[in-house]
C-alpha cells in the first residue's frame, strides 16, 4: 500500500481543520458580517473571469498538444491543470473578501 496518499490526505485534512478552527475564532472576535452584496458581486465577477481564462488556456493547451502530435493527454497534466484552476478560484475568493 502506498503511504504517500495517506500522508497527503492526513496533511490535507489537518490543514483544513486548522484553517476552519482559526476562522471560527476570528469570526467570534469581530462582529462585522463576513459577506455582503458587494463581496458576492466581486466573487461572482472573479470566478467568472477565472473560469473564462481557464477555459481559454485549456483550449490553447489542447491545440498545442494536438500540434505537437500527442494522441492522448497524460492524466497527470489534467490533474495539475484542475488543481491550478481550483487554486486560482480559492485565491479569487480571498481577494474578493479582502476588497
Amino acid at each position: 500500500m502506498d503511504t504517500t496518499w495517506i500522508l497527503f490526505s492526513v496533511a490535507f485534512i489537518g490543514t483544513a481543520l486548522i484553517t476552519v478552527v482559526l476562522q471560527k475564532k476570528q469570526r467570534q472576535k469581530s462582529q462585522i458580517p463576513e459577506v455582503d452584496e458587494r463581496v458576492l458581486k466581486l466573487f461572482q465577477v472573479y470566478v467568472l473571469r477565472t473560469l473564462i481564462v481557464s477555459g481559454i488556456v485549456g483550449v490553447i493547451l489542447l491545440s498545442v498538444f494536438a500540434i505537437i502530435g500527442y494522441k492522448n493527454i497524460p492524466l497527470n497534466y489534467i490533474w495539475l491543470y484542475l488543481l491550478a484552476t481550483m487554486l486560482a478560484l480559492a485565491i479569487c475568493s480571498i481577494v474578493a473578501k479582502k476588497k
